[in-house]
Formats: C-alpha cells, structure tokens, sequence
C-alpha cells in the first residue's frame, strides 16, 4: 500500500512542511490598468537605457569567474611486475579522473596517460585512453589548420560550429532570415574584430553588429526583439558555450523485456511576452541535454489568435547546433520563452526567460520525442537524487522549506537552501 499524503513510507514524517499564507488581494479595473500603464512606462524607460549603452562594451568589466582546479594528487607508483589493474588495491585518494587538467587541456591529458602507463597503474585503461586523446588532438589541429592562424581555441570551436550551421541552413533554406547575421559573425571572428569573451553576448541585425560586447541578460534581449521585430529581430551570439551542445537520442523498448526505465517528467508553465496565452507543457527532465528543447507547434500555439503558420522571423534568435546520441549533428533555431515551475497554482520560483532550441516539426502526441527541460530545474533550485528515482522537489519559501513528497525508505536526504537553512528525512 503506498504511503498516504500524511504519513511517509515509514511512518509520520519528521520533517515539518510550512506553507506561507498568502494574502489575497482584490484589484479593481482602474488599478490594473494603471498597473499596465506602468508597466509599459516601465519597459520604454528600459529599453531607452539599453539603446544608449549599445556602443559600451564591457569587455574587461564583466566576465564569469574562472573554475577553480583542485591541485594535482601525489603521483603513486605501482612496483609490481604486471600492470595492477584492481582498483581496490590503489591508494583512498587516487583517481583517474584528472580533476587538476581541463578537458580542453589535451597535451596536458596525454602526458598525464603516459605517466599512468610508466606507473604500470591499469595500463590497458590508460593505453585506450591515450590513442583516444591522439586522435582528439589531430581533429583538433586539422580544425586549427583550416582557419586563419592567431585564433583562440574557442573562437575556432565557435566557427567550426557556425560553418557547420551556414552549410545546413544554405541546404535548407533559411525562413527566418538569419545567414546574413551568421556570415557577418563567421567573417568577424575571422577577422580577429569578435572574440569569445565568456558572460557576454553581441547583437547582430542584418548582417550588422549592433552592440559592443555586453553582460548575457534574457529580458534585455527579448526587449531588443520586439524593438527590431520589423527589422527581422536578432542574432544572438555568443549566449551558449563555444563548442557544440548535446540532446537526447529516443529510443524505444518493448514493453514485455523485464527493463526498467524511469521517465521523470515535469510539468511546466510556458508563455511568450507580450501574449496573453499560457500553457503548462510536460517536459522530459536528467537526460543530458543541454538545453531546454520544445516544438514548433509549442511556440504557435503559445502565440493569441490569429495565430501564424509558421514562428515570425523576429522571434528567433540565433540557430544552435546540437549533437545527439548516434554522433549525427542537427542545426535548430531557438526562442526565447518566458517559464516557471508551479505547484497547487503558485509558483515556486519566479517567472523568467530562457532561450529553448525549437524542433522544426510538430510534435506526436504520442510516441514522438519528448520535450526536453535540459539544465532548466538545476539552474533554478537544488535538486537531490534518491536510489529509488521518485520525482521530488524542494522549494526556499519566504518561511521555510516545502516538500513536495517524503523521500525513499530508509534513506536520509539532506538538503540545503540558500546555505542558511536544512532539511532533514530519517
């Protein structure tokens, strides 16, 4: 018999809920629409700010904080005769997991495999992952060799990604109107005019750039469309990370091969500014996709009525590239989506934008591929994973700590918000 709401799977639970009570307010016709006149006061005020900082660049001023690396574990010998290759017999604090090297760091990888295989530590292992790190590194000086010399490791990776980009939308078309942008960006990185400067993002209109290097901010950006909607709206560049993103392969199972897979879907509210409509939209979620992923059909229905055929060519964004399971790689516009997570009607955590990837083909509604909430959860609130894979979440209220359900039997989960407060399940 599963637990009742009252009592969780070992009996009452120890952890107290609080709810904030939330005042109710009554707003007369008069208030809202001086609350809408504000608002758009509001927004113009804003938007005349954003338009004279354009030519500000702020390359020097802004920038996100380098990661730090942990330093480098005392190297360890094994003196016996044969490779030793049982884990259990290396020293507490051995790993081989590199943490002091970059992933992009890969001569600094390949001489650390070397000294494995010197140490005679699990050398079949690290023999593997040698010829592995070679062959990364000759794809990586062949990409090098194909640009123009000076270029930094991730400028190349960002052009690598957009030429692969232009090839596609030249092969099938371009309706949103955006290779003037994305050549005008390949030929600035080329030139050595663009760099890649982590944190912050470029303005592109028509194959021009229309600001200098500036902090990545998702309402100044969905502000800057609607300004230059007539116009075609924007690229964005630079808002992703330089090299290629990943998304979810499907795959189906029978259902009678004894497999269990879990399937944790999420619900979540979705609207675009500026429209009345909004949805709640069920999202995959955990599956190694790097951004937040929904359907063509999705953004036009999010859309009032009349509603278009097709997304207007300002919404989009910027066209983004993703790798998926089987190595192929496919090029996808993207959107920016105001969306938050509700529970019983409240939200848990404001509103806010997020740029989404769009499949160009309408969604099946059943047994197409999902929609996918990519890192959207994570960056939001602190997540904790249980053995038995129940779907929880936990949420910082003005008083206290909610929880959505109690966790597994017999496991403890210890939770921490905003440093300053904890939970605990026994």
């Amino acid at each position: 018999m599963p637990p009742s709401k009252k009592n969780g799977p070992l009996g009452p639970r120890k952890a107290k809920v609080i709810k904030v009570q939330k005042k109710s307010k009554k707003t007369t016709v008069h208030q809202k629409k001086k609350e809408v006149d504000s608002s758009v006061k509001d927004k113009q005020k804003r938007l005349d700010l954003i338009l004279k900082d354009l030519d500000h660049s702020y390359v020097g001023e802004y920038g996100l904080p380098e990661e730090p690396k942990p330093p480098r574990h005392p190297r360890w010998r094994y003196e016996g005769e044969e490779s030793l290759d049982d884990e259990d017999q290396l020293p507490e604090d051995w790993t081989d997991s590199e943490p002091d090297l970059s992933d992009d760091d890969l001569e600094g990888q390949i001489e650390r495999a070397k000294e494995r295989i010197e140490d005679n530590i699990m050398v079949d292992r690290f023999q593997e992952r040698l010829e592995e790190l070679k062959g990364r590194l000759e794809e990586r000086r062949e990409m090098i060799r194909r640009e123009p010399e000076g270029l930094s490791w991730p400028v190349i990776e960002r052009l690598d990604c957009l030429t692969f980009i232009e090839k596609g939308v030249e092969q099938d078309g371009d309706p949103y109107d955006k290779l003037r942008s994305l050549r005008a960006v390949i030929a600035a990185y080329r030139a050595g005019v663009l760099k890649w400067n982590p944190g912050l993002v470029t303005y592109w209109c028509q194959g021009r750039q229309i600001c200098q290097p500036r902090p990545y901010d998702p309402e100044e950006i969905v502000l800057i469309c609607e300004h230059l909607d007539e116009q075609g709206g924007i690229w964005l560049e630079g808002s992703k990370g330089p090299g290629i993103g990943y998304r979810l392969a499907r795959f189906t199972l029978p259902a009678d091969n004894h497999v269990h897979l879990w399937n944790i879907q999420k619900q979540v509210k979705v609207n675009i500014q500026g429209h009345r409509t909004s949805s709640s939209l069920n999202f995959l979620d955990d599956t190694g996709c790097s951004t937040v992923t929904v359907f063509h059909d999705d953004v036009i229905n999010l859309m009032d009525h009349p509603r278009p055929a097709t997304i207007p060519r300002g919404m989009i964004v910027n066209y983004t590239l993703s790798r998926i399971a089987d190595g192929s790689k496919h090029w996808s516009p993207s959107v920016m989506l105001n969306m938050g997570i509700r529970f019983l009607r409240e939200d848990m955590v404001p509103s806010q934008q997020v740029e989404c990837d769009v499949f160009s083909h309408a969604r099946k509604p059943r047994g197409g591929e999902p929609r996918l909430l990519g890192p959207f959860l994570r960056s939001l609130l602190f997540t904790a994973t249980a053995p038995d894979n129940r779907d929880r979440i936990l949420e910082k209220l003005e008083e206290g700590i909610a929880a959505m359900e109690a966790p597994s039997d017999g496991e403890r989960l210890l939770v921490v918000v905003n440093n300053d407060s904890l939970l605990e399940y026994a």
